[in-house]
């Protein structure tokens, strides 16, 4: 008598590779709806520049990548599978596990500001991890991305001079399978310092104008009274130059003749063409701000996005 049977249908070939890899430990996480075609993971010089350009993206940027501080402890939050068990002791599986975790880390109260507005939310994560692989998921376009995850930030207490303290980032997977049967791993060369995410900084006037110059700084503000941070001292040069800049008026560019590195105000000169500047009309608003984070990458200033900008009404 034949076995009439669909086996071969629902099962799968279970050869394992030598040398197959294994998850290692997280080392970092990186929050976003970035995807990545397969064009872009065609080598891993590609991918990682891609994954670099995605972090420097504007904010609200769809493609935008944030890189969370490095992990330094790992707990286990896993829901374990869920079993069922008949009247003569046969136990069948209810559910398969969903995996979660725990991470802690180093932040101090500025950057939790920030940071807590991933809390409660439903983000999409790619993980590196130990061996310097970052871990996501391929969907059915073959683009390589992060799973989903619900995401909550627990912020660092008072210190009680017997147990360290963190700030504690939790995950919890949306949809099992994005664990094992849609889960795909990039080799990078990446290390967790090398995935930094941009700090806020807005523009100001950092003296008084003379017609079409003006004296404009740059700064960003801490979470400590009276304390701001003048990005004038660590990139005078690479901001002195008109390519760094975007001068507006109702969204239209102006032409700047010339950008210089104002030490005297900690900030930058920057003079407007005089024919442009005559013509803007009495009450209109000039807006000085950087150019976005792409463009500052190319000047070797990247980590850094103007979320703020001074404007003046002439």
């Amino acid at each position: 008598m034949a076995n009439i049977s669909i086996c071969s249908a629902v099962g799968a070939n279970t050869y394992g590779v030598d040398c197959d890899v294994e998850r290692g430990i997280p080392v970092q996480l990186l929050f976003g709806s970035a995807s990545f075609a397969p064009a872009d993971y065609a080598d891993q010089d590609t991918l990682e520049a891609a994954i670099l350009a995605a972090i420097r993206q504007a904010s609200g940027t769809s493609s935008k990548l944030f890189p969370m501080p490095v992990i330094q402890g790992t707990t286990d939050k896993t829901v374990a599978a869920k079993f069922g068990t008949l009247g003569y002791g046969l136990e069948i599986k209810l559910l398969r596990s969903k995996q979660g975790y725990e991470f802690d880390v180093l932040a101090g109260t500025d950057l939790e500001k920030r940071l807590i507005a991933l809390d409660n939310k439903t983000l999409p994560a790619l993980i590196l991890g130990d061996a310097s692989n970052i871990w996501g998921i391929k969907d059915s376009s073959d683009n390589f991305k992060g799973a989903k995850y619900r995401v909550g930030v627990e912020p660092r207490g008072f210190g009680d001079a017997q147990n360290p303290k963190t700030t504690k980032i939790t995950i919890s997977l949306v949809d099992s399978r994005d664990f094992v049967e849609n889960s795909v791993f990039a080799t990078t060369s990446f290390n967790a310092s090398d995935l930094v995410g941009l700090l806020d900084v807005e523009t100001y006037s950092a003296a008084a104008h003379s017609s079409n110059v003006f004296h404009i700084g740059v700064k960003a503000t801490t979470n400590q009274l009276g304390k701001v941070i003048n990005l004038h001292d660590y990139y005078a040069s690479e901001l002195a130059v008109v390519g760094a800049w975007a001068v507006t008026v109702a969204g239209v560019a102006k032409t700047l003749t010339s950008v210089a590195d104002d030490t005297t105000n900690g900030g930058w000169t920057i003079t407007v063409d005089s024919t442009e500047y005559a013509a803007i009309s009495s009450g209109a608003v000039i807006k000085f701000a950087l150019v976005a984070p792409p463009a500052l990458a190319a000047l070797d200033v990247t980590n850094l996005e103007n979320t703020k900008v001074y404007s003046f009404t002439k």
